[in-house]
């Protein structure tokens, strides 16, 4: 691992210092960032749990609770935007550095395999599990339950396929690029929503759950992947943005994610027309999650430090956690839905048992070489 070199620009600034300076620049602080957002989700994932009126896999019959839904959603409106923009940025890297046959063979041993084999045992397991004790019939088991969590490694695995077909013009010409995601992301997929009901068809059948996992994920979440190759191209305008615009960046982030916040939670309303309300809302929710996405990353991305062995630890258990918690949060939450536990009470057990469990199915999985290679881990 080499270690990070001071990336400030000098008068003789050229294409050959910052081709340098990617050369030999470790991002640790991006590393750590991503980690985080993956963790951070199995906090979301057990307050749906607990949503009153949002239907989870599984949502608990005795505990309700829109004070803790509504305390967890905020990491909601930016984390898996914030992903994709970290992961574009580290995968032009890998490109940039590498070339792309080593870019697409990183991307078959670190996300297919772990789609097919990991993601794919674990959700096995649990369908297993549920039509044991839960009432589970085989005849569901199609291609939602197949992948379910695992839709985020089809979505980063055809993010990879673009970026090796993409004509290299989306890449010089940088506004026609920037105009054309964003059409992508906000009128594309809106209309998308609009013509399919405004219904993602997670539980029908096959050809639909197809349309959301290669299609409209896709929309959602290449764009800001786009973006993150674009800062990694720029990298020398992010070292020099100055102080207060950061300050000015975050002051928008926190703005825009209170008002995508209270907008979503109906404390209040902007009357339109109802054909027009699925773009205002997709707008809404894209300059808040690429306001607090870029924020982020800029802040990790200055960070200099090298991760210590709990840092280190974190990020590299952190896809398997990922993967993992999914399937344990479904039966953890069947099982320890004890109706005599308060809302906070259940939800601060359930989240405790699964990390717990997560990091202990995370200790056998890194002992062995075929778990290793199933889960795509080092």
């Amino acid at each position: 691992m080499t270690i990070p070199i001071n990336n400030k620009p000098s008068n003789k600034s050229n294409s050959s210092t910052n081709t340098l300076a990617t050369q030999k620049r470790y991002y640790y602080g991006l590393d750590e960032l991503r980690a985080a957002l993956m963790l951070i989700g199995v906090f979301w994932h057990a307050a749906c749990i607990l949503a009153p009126t949002f239907h989870f896999v599984y949502s608990s019959p005795y505990h309700k609770s829109a004070l803790i839904y509504r305390s967890v959603y905020p990491e909601h409106i930016f984390r898996m935007e914030a992903f994709y923009l970290v992961s574009g940025f580290l995968s032009y890297m890998i490109i940039s550095r590498k070339g792309k046959k080593e870019f697409i063979r990183a991307r078959i041993k670190r996300v297919l395999i772990p789609l097919v084999l990991g993601c794919f045992g674990v959700n096995l397991f649990l369908q297993i599990y549920g039509s044991l004790t839960m009432g589970y019939r085989w005849a569901h088991f199609d291609m939602w339950r197949w992948v379910m969590h695992g839709w985020f490694l089809i979505t980063l695995f055809v993010c990879a396929l673009i970026d090796l077909i993409l004509p290299k013009v989306f890449y010089k010409n940088q506004k026609l690029g920037i105009i054309t995601m964003l059409f992508a992301v906000w009128f594309i997929y809106c209309s998308c929503l609009y013509f399919n009901g405004d219904y993602w068809h997670f539980f029908g059948p096959v050809s639909n759950n197809l349309f959301n996992f290669f299609i409209l994920n896709t929309l959602s979440y290449y764009p800001f992947y786009y973006f993150g190759a674009l800062l990694f191209i720029n990298q020398d305008k992010l070292d020099r943005i100055p102080v207060k615009a950061i300050y000015f960046l975050g002051v928008l982030a926190l703005f825009s994610a209170g008002f995508e916040y209270l907008y979503h939670f109906k404390f209040f309303d902007i009357e339109v027309y109802p054909s027009l309300r699925p773009f205002l809302q997709r707008f809404i929710a894209t300059v808040a999650a690429l306001s607090c996405a870029l924020f982020l990353f800029i802040i990790f991305y200055r960070s200099k430090r090298q991760a210590n062995k709990v840092i280190r630890y974190l990020i590299n258990s952190a896809i398997v956690i990922y993967l993992v918690h999914h399937p344990l949060l479904i039966i953890f939450g069947k099982l320890l839905d004890f109706q005599f536990l308060s809302n906070g009470g259940y939800y601060f057990l359930l989240v405790t048992v699964v990390f717990a469990v997560s990091y202990g199915l995370y200790e056998l999985i890194r002992r062995y070489s075929i778990s290793r290679f199933i889960f795509g881990l080092k």
